[in-house]
């Protein structure tokens, strides 16, 4: 009887834990349910940089790498670095990891920043755009070109 009793409440314990749901209470996630409690399970926006060329704008140098920082109130923060640049390279097809990317998850509600450092063959490196990018529940997937 009491192996019977405590195999019921060994099965009992696997079957209720594979019925919980996920839930997310930050608005800002893709997967929010507000009436629902949190259990760390949030998905936030993705943003993936992406190199479309081997030169940035109308610069005639050929790049060796661009480099992709998050920049904080006193400090910057290497995401990534893109490398082995392509004369011509497609966007990448929605949130899928591709080559020549880098990817990071919004995942918090506040305005988060971006720079980038662009080092070319010839050995001069200059300082890119600062890009300002904030989770939204509406939008899996923000594309970002950097080398228009």
């Amino acid at each position: 009887m009491k192996n019977l009793l405590f195999f019921t409440l060994i099965l009992f314990g696997i079957l209720s834990s594979c019925n919980k749901k996920e839930t997310c209470q930050d608005p800002n996630a893709l997967n929010s349910e507000i009436t629902g409690g949190d259990n760390g399970t949030c998905r936030y926006t993705n943003v993936i940089f992406y190199a479309g060329s081997n030169r940035v704008g109308g610069n005639g140098d050929i790049l060796e790498k661009i480099e992709v920082y998050r920049i904080f109130i006193d400090q910057e923060e290497l995401v990534g670095t893109i490398s082995d640049l392509k004369e011509s390279t497609d966007a990448p097809i929605g949130c899928a990891n591709s080559l020549n990317s880098i990817r990071y998850e919004l995942n918090t509600s506040t305005d988060i920043r971006f720079t980038t450092k662009y080092y070319y063959k010839n050995g001069i490196s200059e300082n890119g755009d600062t890009h300002i990018f904030k989770a939204a529940s509406d939008q899996e997937c923000i594309v970002q070109n950097l080398t228009l």
